[in-house]
């Protein structure tokens, strides 16, 4: 497993990045199976709001790697970084039929685009 940290500009927030070599090590590491997964780290609301600097951790398959993937997982991780910042209640990570369909559409619509450039040589 391959770890790194990004560091979002402008604020005190990191994401985590892991990218494991294959869905079967993704799973033995997360307990999940898939090929992409966000996990958000925990915040604290009561008696103060108080958020860690760690937003959370983005997991990836390499064997399934994609522009789409990324894209769903990072769309996870903008949504928690909405809640958590602004208090946007609505986009919380838990309210999941909502954010995993805006997460699918946006995933899918990066991956057209990237795959239309590339299909017409118009990206280096």
């Amino acid at each position: 497993m391959t770890k790194t940290k990004i560091d979002l500009p402008d604020t005190k927030f990191h994401v985590n990045i892991r990218l494991y070599q294959t869905v079967k090590a993704l799973k033995k590491g997360t307990g999940v199976k898939c090929a992409g997964l966000y996990r958000p780290n925990h915040y604290v609301i009561y008696p103060k709001w108080k958020v860690y600097p760690n937003l959370g951790t983005i997991s990836l398959a390499k064997e399934k790697l994609g522009v789409g993937y990324i894209t769903h997982e990072a769309t996870h991780a903008a949504f928690d970084y909405m809640h958590k910042k602004y208090r946007i209640k609505s986009v919380k990570t838990e309210n999941s039929e909502r954010q995993e369909s805006m997460a699918w559409v946006l995933g899918y619509i990066v991956k057209e685009i990237c795959n239309w450039l590339n299909d017409n040589k118009l990206w280096k």
